[in-house]
């Protein structure tokens, strides 16, 4: 069976939300559009990320990937919303990359100002731009740089300790 088959058959598990199902049935869309375009967003920054050149390297660098960190933290947002109102969250590559309504980016630059400005044009472009809420300082997740005895370093996530809304 292929994945856009099965994409298309709704999915919608029994929940304790108290929205009736008419209302569930019109945001779900909404949301897996919006969750489509965060995970389109997220590769996208992560390109740039991983191919800026130029003087200004490691600040755009550690810029790409903190607002690579930024857009992940709202897909995880998006794809619990998705999943408290019963349905499936489709947010695999494959999927995103189907349904994602920004353009694709540009593979032939290298320079920080293009990288830059490829990114601000998918920013204030994307249909996700005016649902997107301004960043808290504390985001859902935080993510650091730990080293290892060997001295490589890896992602840690570290859990959340306040609750949304405090």
């Amino acid at each position: 069976m292929s994945v856009l088959r099965v994409l298309k058959e709704a999915v919608m598990y029994t929940t304790s939300i108290d929205l009736p199902k008419a209302i569930r049935d019109q945001v779900v869309p909404l949301l897996q559009a919006h969750l489509a375009d965060a995970v389109d967003l997220f590769t996208q920054v992560q390109q740039a990320h991983w191919n800026v050149k130029g003087p200004n390297f490691i600040a755009l660098h550690e810029l790409f990937d903190k607002i690579a960190e930024i857009v992940e933290d709202y897909s995880d947002l998006l794809a619990e919303r998705l999943t408290a109102l019963g349905a499936r969250a489709d947010g695999t590559a494959r999927v995103s990359a189907n349904r994602s309504r920004i353009q694709e980016y540009p593979f032939d630059i290298a320079a920080g100002r293009d990288h830059v400005a490829a990114i601000v044009a998918r920013r204030s472009t994307a249909p996700i731009s005016s649902a997107m809420p301004t960043p808290r300082t504390s985001s859902r997740r935080s993510l650091a740089r730990s080293t290892s005895s060997s001295g490589s370093s890896r992602r840690t996530c570290k859990p959340r300790t306040e609750r949304i809304g405090q």
